[in-house]
């Protein structure tokens, strides 16, 4: 049988493919890019069930970024059970499930269809307008998952490793490389320490300029109030004046 040889489509696909993670997951510490990963994994999850397509895709994955970005989540993740476990990490069991904004996305896909438990898109309270709503607790649910997804792909010892001792992840040999031009979530919460103090300032300057233009209007009035009862005074003299001379 001869080797399958990838339609100029499909190699363009996986080239698309490659340099969009390559570029994205570098971003150490964005939270904003949590959704793309948590795809890109359920997606690798289900083609390391497929060792054929899985093929095509290997070797230029960006294994070591992954796990670079599994790692800077566990620093602040502690139930560690939780992500060890076959089970998929679903919240409080006394709630209706509440699916991520890109679990709607993904309904329906091929590579999905054993990802999610039978019932997670039971919740008939949702509406079609709150699907894709963020709220702030679905970024801890999302790094769970992200977590648990890293651990199931380095559970088959062929990419990704994870040490469950030292909760840290890793690749196998043939995947291990230098990282170079990483934006490191240090930088980026400088850039963004920068983007709020800048807007502080602005706040203070409007408040501070609405401080002043109050306490001018507020002198300006005095002034006009204290102008009209010297007038009035001094008409009330000149009316006394008046009374007397007749």
């Amino acid at each position: 049988m001869s080797e399958y040889k990838p339609s100029r489509t499909e190699e363009g696909s996986v080239n698309l493919f490659e340099g969009t993670c390559d570029v994205v997951l570098r971003r150490l510490g964005d939270l904003n890019i949590l959704p793309f990963l948590h795809v890109v994994l359920v997606f690798i999850y289900h083609l390391s069930h497929f060792p054929t397509a899985m093929y095509f895709i290997e070797k230029r994955f960006p294994w070591k970024l992954v796990s670079l970005q599994l790692n800077s989540m566990l620093l602040s993740y502690r139930e560690h059970d939780r992500i060890h476990d076959e089970q998929f990490p679903i919240q409080d069991k006394e709630f209706a499930p509440r699916p991520l904004p890109e679990d709607f996305a993904m309904k329906g896909l091929v590579w999905v269809d054993k990802y999610f438990p039978n019932d997670w898109f039971s919740n008939d309270k949702i509406d079609d307008d709150e699907k894709y709503f963020e709220v702030a607790s679905m970024t801890d649910d999302r790094k769970e998952r992200i977590l648990w997804l890293g651990c199931r792909i380095a559970k088959l010892g062929k990419w990704l490793t994870y040490d469950e001792t030292l909760h840290q992840f890793g690749v196998v040999p043939v995947y291990e490389k230098e990282i170079d031009n990483l934006a490191k979530g240090a930088d980026m919460m400088n850039v963004s320490e920068s983007a709020e103090s800048v807007s502080r300032g602005s706040t203070f300057d409007s408040v501070t300029t609405m401080g002043i233009t109050a306490s001018e209007k507020d002198d300006e009035d005095m002034i006009d109030d204290e102008d009209m009862i010297d007038d009035e005074d001094m008409i009330d003299d000149e009316d006394m004046i008046d009374d007397k001379a007749k």
